[in-house]
This record gives structure tokens, sequence and C-alpha cells, in this order.
């Protein structure tokens, strides 16, 4: 009787242990999916004297409105500078974030920083999201569901840049034409050498024009580390070198684009005298670029989707801090990597037109 009665005890502490445990996991499922918590989100941004980092930004804090704060967004400078993106990182990740959201400079030394970043957010649980950056070391976010890169379809821009200079060409051959050959001489203005979101683009591009049956001859390539200035400096150099030869420029975004455009406009091309004209192609939709297409001092350029980009971090950031899979209950896939979500470029302008992703 005294044996049954202890199996009994025990049977009955068992349980009331059991419900506990049981009751205390529907807790934390309840505050992962319904607490009325704000996601606490930390985002370092490239920097804020970079007119694409505040689109970002801007893009970033309109989801978040839209969202009634649902995800709140608290923003870093990393000032172009990548031992300052490092400082940042290691000190968000110290930080009461629930997920670290960041792009480092496009440097061969990124994969280090980057490595030392998801090694610390690892240990804490940390969800991260590295966006516009392409990693050679994807080894790092394999295996780790707490981790996953967000960038644009580079692929994408240059083939959208290739169809929109092809269209500007053909529409406007008689004046671009400068030696009536049939060919377009161009001089490509590169990201960082060695970057992969510069090969993709650059190759894509003159791939794309070559497809539509048009030759090309390249004059030059240089590499700007996709800033105005160095651009700038460059193409004023290469204007006195090529003279009056150079009919296009090819740039990877459009900061260096602009850079050109104010070198070619201190020798009196791109201005008010038609026949010192050099069509000038960038990518990013930029409001300075957008202007100058208006004002026919740029040819085009391709739009990158800052609302699109916004809605992928919300979503799949979400995903993360309730601790599902990234892309549950979304419609985003993972490119072949497995690893990255890429935003689909959706269309170009120029002075003429705004034409969508053919």
């Amino acid at each position: 009787m005294i044996a049954i009665k202890k199996i009994l005890s025990i049977t009955v502490a068992f349980s009331i242990v059991m419900n506990i445990f049981i009751c205390h996991d529907i807790k934390i499922i309840k505050n992962v999916f319904n607490s009325n918590e704000s996601v606490k989100a930390g985002v370092l941004l490239y920097s804020l004297d970079d007119e694409f980092s505040l689109l970002i930004k801007k893009s970033l804090e309109k989801i978040q409105n839209v969202n009634e704060n649902k995800m709140q967004f608290s923003f870093f400078d990393g000032k172009g500078n990548l031992a300052m993106e490092d400082e940042l990182l290691s000190k968000m990740i110290k930080d009461d974030f629930d997920i670290i959201i960041a792009t480092l400079v496009d440097t061969k030394e990124q994969d280090i920083i980057l490595k030392s970043a998801i090694d610390k957010t690892k240990e804490k649980n940390l969800p991260f999201i590295l966006y516009n950056s392409f990693p050679s070391n994807l080894g790092l976010f394999k295996n780790n569901q707490k981790t996953i890169i967000i960038d644009g379809d580079n692929h994408q821009a240059g083939v959208l840049q290739g169809q929109m200079i092809t269209k500007v060409w053909n529409d406007n051959k008689k004046s671009l034409d400068k030696n009536k050959d049939n060919k377009i001489q161009y001089v490509a203005i590169r990201g960082k050498t060695g970057s992969v979101a510069a090969d993709l683009r650059t190759k894509d591009v003159v791939a794309t024009i070559n497809n539509y049956g048009i030759e090309t001859q390249e004059f030059a390539a240089i590499s700007a580390d996709w800033e105005k200035e160095l651009a700038n400096r460059a193409m004023e150099a290469l204007l006195f070198r090529l003279d009056n030869k150079i009919e296009v420029v090819i740039s990877n975004n459009d900061n260096m684009a602009i850079g050109a455009i104010e070198a070619f406009q201190k020798y009196g091309y791109n201005k008010d005298d038609k026949s010192k004209y050099i069509a000038v192609f960038g990518i990013d939709g930029l409001m300075e670029a957008q202007e100058l297409i208006k004002d026919g001092c740029m040819s085009g350029t391709v739009l990158y989707d800052f609302d699109a980009f916004a809605k992928a971090v919300y979503d799949i950031g979400m995903n993360l801090v309730s601790n599902m899979k990234p892309l549950e209950d979304t419609n985003y896939k993972f490119d072949e990597t497995g690893v990255r979500v890429l935003i689909q470029y959706q269309k170009y302008i120029t002075k003429d037109n705004e034409t969508h992703l053919n």
C-alpha cells in the first residue's frame, strides 16, 4: 500500500512538473509570436554621406511606419571605412538588439570582419542579415538558419543597362556614332577590382549589347571603387588622352557616372553644346542621376527597388527573430547559393521614356 502511495505521489509530482514546462514553453512561443514589444533592429549603413545609403535608410523608415513600428530601426554610420564598421558591429552585437542588419565596404578584408561578426551573433543566437554585399566565403552563411544575404540582382542590372544602352544608341545613332563605324566606342567605369558585383554588371551589360547585334570597342576600363571623386579624376585624365573619341561611358553605379559627368562638364561636354556630348549610363536610380537625365546631361540609369529591398528585410527579419525559417510564408526564393535572396531590378529610365524589363 505504501509503495502504491509513493508511486502515485511520484506520478502526480511528475505531472505537475511537466505541466509547468509545457505552460512555460507555450508562454515562450506566445512571447515570440505575439509580443507587443517592437523588434529592435540595428542597421549598419555604408555611409550617411552616400545617397544610396540614405535611400536605404529612408525605405526602412517607411516600412517601419507602414507596419506601425513592429520593427524599429536604429541606424549607424560606417563612414565607408571597414575598421569603423568592425568597431560598430561589435558594439551593435553587444547592445540590446534583436537583429543586426549590415553592409560592409567592398574589400577583400570584408570576409575577416564578417566572420568575426557572424561568430559573435551565433554565440548570442542573434539573427544577422548582410545586405548589398557579396562575400567570397559563402560558407559563413551555410547551415546557419539565423544568417542570410539580401542583395540586388547584379546580373539583372547588367542586362537592363545593356537594353537601355541599345535603345538609346539605336534611337540616337546619328549623333552618338561619332566616327560612323557602327560600333560603340566606350569606357567602362567599374566598382572595386575583384568585386563580384562589378564583374557581373560589366560582363552582362556588354554581352547584352552584343546580343542585340551591336559591336563594341572598349577604349579603357577603370576601377573607381564605386566612388564619385575617383571616377571624376580618372575620367578627366582619359578625356585628355582620348580627346573626342569616347562615345559612351558605362558605369557600374550612378555615383561614378555622376563623377564622370562632372569631369566632362568642366571642359564643356554634356552641357548646352549638343555637339559635345558623351552618353553616360549608370545603375541605382539616385535622385541626382534622375535630375541629370531630365536636364539632358546623363543618358540613363537602372532603378534599384528600395521599397522591395525594405520589404524583404522586414519580412525575412521578422521570421528570423520569430525562430521561423528565413523564407517561411513569403514569396522569396534563394538563388543558386542557397543563402542569398536577390532583389530584382525592374526598369530603367532615360530622358525619353521609362521602360520595364523585357
